[in-house]
């Protein structure tokens, strides 16, 4: 990821291109991948969709997986499969979108819990 980025970065120091002797290129994450990013994120931070903590990728997904996947989806613009034919989109972001996905779902989780309890 981050090609031109990265090009551009090394070709602005002289010094940096005999520095780098080769470079890596990751293409975006598939809707897929990210669910799991999802999924491994939320298992990190001991939160789950469901009491049993069953996750997206469980033989029997929880009703809220629909949500997550939808929600990452739209925010991606993530592709089903590595050869969807669609341009790599660097504005996205990929895994740190779904972490602020997460982040943006704890905040108002909190809010609800705290306003539950005064």
């Amino acid at each position: 990821g981050y090609q031109k980025e990265m090009s551009d970065f090394v070709a602005a120091n002289p010094g940096f291109k005999s520095r780098i002797a080769f470079s890596f290129n990751f293409p975006d994450y598939t809707c897929p991948q990210l669910v799991k990013i999802a999924d491994r994120l939320m298992k990190k931070k001991n939160v789950a969709l469901t009491s049993d903590g069953s996750t997206c990728e469980s033989e029997n997904p929880p009703d809220s997986c629909p949500w997550l996947k939808n929600a990452i989806r739209l925010q991606t613009g993530c592709c089903e499969t590595k050869d969807c034919g669609k341009q790599e989109n660097r504005a996205n972001g990929n895994g740190r979108t779904v972490r602020n996905i997460l982040e943006a779902s704890y905040r108002k989780m909190s809010s609800r819990v705290l306003t539950s309890f005064t």
